[in-house]
């Protein structure tokens, strides 16, 4: 619908429940479909229904906090959760928070450092309904448990 143009059938997916913010595998609303393709009508359409803003060049560029777990850089996440506090409630594809990320690899610097962030301990990943405790159990890293 973005890419024809057809705002009426893209009206039509909406209603019948397609979400405009889901992305494509190039990380793309239809939203942003519409603006590269410059389809003005269903860009306008889709303005005020989508919540998932294309990112700036510099926002591309920037690490976000999971990425820096992967780096196991601790220095790098505290420095990325000053700068964006909300990253540390945030969620993978898999629904898994920063502070389950940081259990799982047994980074215990990280996970003090959410926590003191005010990470939502009790929050639960979209697969298994785990809790980041309960990541850091089953993958035996005991001194994050006992923390």
């Amino acid at each position: 619908a973005t890419l024809s143009g057809k705002v009426a059938i893209a009206q039509q997916l909406v209603e019948c429940g397609a979400n405009p913010n889901q992305v494509n595998v190039l990380s793309k609303t239809a939203f942003e479909l519409a603006m590269q393709f410059k389809k003005r009508d269903v860009m306008s359409y889709l303005d005020c229904i989508t919540t998932l803003r294309p990112q700036t060049d510099n926002e591309r560029k920037r690490p976000d906090v999971f990425s820096a777990l992967k780096l196991g850089n601790s220095q790098l996440v505290k420095d990325i959760l000053e700068e964006d506090p909300a990253q540390v409630n945030s969620s993978n594809q898999e629904g898994a928070s920063p502070l389950m990320m940081a259990a799982v690899s047994g980074q215990i610097e990280v996970v003090q450092l959410m926590v003191e962030k005010n990470a939502d301990i009790d929050k639960q990943d979209g697969v298994h309904g785990w809790t980041a405790l309960m990541q850091a159990t089953y993958h035996g890293n005991k001194e994050i448990v006992k923390y």
